[in-house]
């Protein structure tokens, strides 16, 4: 899927000082913010196919589907170098990680992760 232009353009102006997470992932017809998801937003936003965004990755097409679909979770080390890719900050990947770890194993409580350094 190839992203309308106009719809992140419009984000843009709508939000100057940055686009709510899920505002982006509204125009991007994702449900929900998990990690999976997060890792299809960014590579849409970089208009990646599966195919580029797994050899940018270093991991297979299915490698990579089974990430965005939540069912495999990448390692932690994964998630950082993917996060370096993608040039953002790897905290909050970190965080979707966990709950959606958590999530798995039946716990549906809220957690906070603090960058100290």
């Amino acid at each position: 899927m190839i992203i309308e232009p106009d719809k992140i353009d419009l984000l843009i102006e709508q939000y100057p000082n940055g686009v709510p997470a899920d505002a982006l992932f509204d125009a991007l017809g994702l449900p929900e913010i998990t990690l999976g998801n997060t890792i299809r937003c960014w590579r849409k936003c970089e208009n990646w196919t599966l195919a580029d965004a797994a050899q940018r990755l270093n991991c297979s097409k299915q490698l990579l589907s089974d990430y965005e679909r939540g069912v495999k979770l990448p390692s932690i080390k994964k998630i950082i170098e993917m996060a370096e890719i993608f040039e953002v900050d790897p905290i909050m990947w970190l965080q979707y990680r966990l709950k959606d770890e958590l999530r798995l194993n039946g716990y549906e409580g809220e957690i906070t992760l603090t960058k100290i350094a």
